[in-house]
């Protein structure tokens, strides 16, 4: 019998492991942690068919999502550490690059929803939770075009040209 899914580090420790790391880094160890998510989704979804067969699979399935909401809890982390990499260490260069690796960052995450979803409807039968899960990757969708829209505002401003009045 396996015992709960207890975090290497707590969230504090995590974030002070963190403060090392630098943008690339950051995103790097995002790519991982977002890789991981993805794979445990997806023994998720192969467990969940067989389930039927052992009843114990249920126990894998919750601990796979405890490592799925720690993994996010990193994420926000990390997140959060990159945006303070821009304002502190600042230069528009510095926060311009940052903004493109996050742009196409998104944009691939948008993707593999994009491509979740239609793997979901495809392999949908009468399950309810297909339709919440479908749900929750539009929702995440939305969130990611709006943080681009913000990330390309923020990287090429809509200013007057100096000199010029109306």
């Amino acid at each position: 019998m396996t015992g709960p899914i207890l975090p290497i580090l707590s969230m504090n420790e995590y974030k002070l492991a963190i403060q090392s790391f630098n943008a690339e880094s950051s995103y790097a160890e995002i790519e991982r942690l977002q890789n991981s998510n993805k794979h445990l989704r997806r023994s998720n979804a192969e467990l969940l068919d067989v389930i039927h067969e052992d009843e114990s699979y249920g126990t894998y399935v919750d601990e796979n999502e405890s490592v799925i909401e720690l993994n996010n809890q990193r994420i926000a982390a990390l997140e959060e550490h990159i945006q303070k990499l821009k304002t502190t260490r600042g230069g528009s260069h510095v926060g311009s690059e940052l903004n493109e690796k996050e742009i196409h960052d998104f944009e691939n995450r948008i993707e593999e929803l994009e491509r979740a979803n239609d793997e979901i409807l495809d392999n949908a039968y009468e399950d309810e939770s297909v339709g919440e899960a479908v749900e929750a990757n539009k929702k995440e969708i939305v969130e990611y075009r709006s943080k681009i829209l913000a990330l390309k505002e923020e990287n090429h401003p809509h200013t007057e040209p100096a000199g010029i009045h109306i």
